[in-house]
């Protein structure tokens, strides 16, 4: 059997097993870390989240969007003359209140399927 030499400073140090209480201590408390900060990430998450539906939902519209609304509701729901440009000609049409076109509509199509399919 050989003795240690001065030179080999490594084969005089003596290697044991990991304390086993430290070990489960030292897992615990990274354990908790870990949860503490998932929830904390979360809520700020959620906090934000919340937030912003607030901001998009909750407050009111713009003013420039309620006018430019009513605008479009008024072409909507009243009759007017116009001109549209097809081509290179300029052709009159006249717009019609949505609720009338949708009857007009209706009534088309009954006469199309009574013509279709004639009652016996």
């Amino acid at each position: 059997m050989s003795s240690p030499s001065k030179h080999d400073d490594h084969a005089l140090e003596v290697h044991d097993d990991p304390e086993p209480i430290s070990t489960w201590v030292s897992s615990v408390v990274f354990v908790l870390l870990t949860v503490i900060t998932i929830t904390a990430v979360a809520a700020f998450y959620f906090t934000v989240e919340t937030a912003g539906v607030e901001v998009r939902v909750v407050e009111p519209p713009a003013k420039e969007l309620e006018t430019v609304k009513g605008e479009q509701m008024q072409l909507l729901s009243t009759y007017a003359k116009y001109t549209a440009k097809e081509g290179d000609a300029d052709v009159a049409r006249i717009r019609i209140p949505v609720s009338r076109a949708m009857e007009l509509i209706v009534a088309e199509s009954a006469v199309v399927k009574s013509v279709e399919n004639p009652r016996p």
